[in-house]
């Protein structure tokens, strides 16, 4: 982890704050783990982070999905996670402007 120092104050049991660089935090998990990096890739979102990537409310976002118009989540255990390549193929398949909305009733 070059470019990176541990601060000697630890949150809770084996877990550190690494400062990258001044003023920017990144809470790491235990030594012993390697912590989630922010910059990967997400396969699998929330509700609220699928509605936000299609800049709608969670309220809306459901109303598409029982619609039909987006995919249904995915179960990880009581988790309910969306395949980030199903919203962008299921946002593709809106209707453009020029189109018939079927969806403005919803």
């Amino acid at each position: 982890m070059s470019g990176f120092r541990h601060a000697s104050i630890l949150d809770g049991p084996g877990e550190v704050f690494s400062f990258p660089s001044p003023g920017l935090i990144h809470r790491g998990m235990k030594m012993s783990n390697n912590p989630i990096q922010s910059n990967v890739p997400a396969i699998c979102v929330s509700k609220s982070s699928a509605a936000a990537m299609l800049n709608l409310s969670p309220g809306k976002f459901s109303e598409l999905v029982e619609a039909g118009a987006m995919p249904k989540p995915r179960c990880v255990g009581s988790r309910r996670l969306w395949l980030v390549t199903e919203l962008y193929t299921c946002a593709a398949a809106l209707p453009s402007q020029d189109e018939e909305d079927t969806w403005g009733d919803l």
